[in-house]
């Protein structure tokens, strides 16, 4: 099983949907051929599941930010994407402290780092360790 509490994957998330809401500023939104609201949309709500699992306060920013996205139609502003810009330097910032344990919800705890199986743990150094 994959772990859900991961600060990279959530910071690939975020980078996504903000390269997603320049494309959408760039024209690549509602009535083109490629229309990248919903890939932006997605990338936040991905990065919420994380966030969900990691930080409750960082999570309900980043639920109120695309929640606010969608009341417009999921058509950012140069303001919306400085906004996401600053989530993504937060979530930096955030991932690099230590998690009090006391503080999160036992539900919800990390998965100590053994028994993780992250898709972003680090890559493997040779041939065999791909098997």
């Amino acid at each position: 099983m994959q772990s859900m509490q991961c600060w990279n994957c959530l910071l690939k998330h975020l980078a996504a949907a903000l390269s997603y809401g320049k494309e959408v500023l760039a024209g690549h939104g509602r009535g083109n051929e490629l229309d990248h609201r919903p890939d932006l949309l997605g990338e936040i709500v991905n990065a919420e599941h994380h966030a969900k699992l990691l930080d409750q306060s960082f999570f309900r920013l980043l639920n109120e930010y695309r929640q606010n996205l969608q009341t417009n139609q999921a058509i950012p502003g140069i303001n919306d994407i400085e906004y996401l810009r600053g989530l993504y330097g937060k979530a930096e910032e955030l991932s690099s402290k230590p998690l009090l344990m006391a503080t999160i919800d036992p539900a919800y705890r990390p998965i100590p780092p053994k028994e993780r199986n992250c898709r972003c743990r680090q890559r493997p150094e040779t041939a065999d360790e791909l098997k």
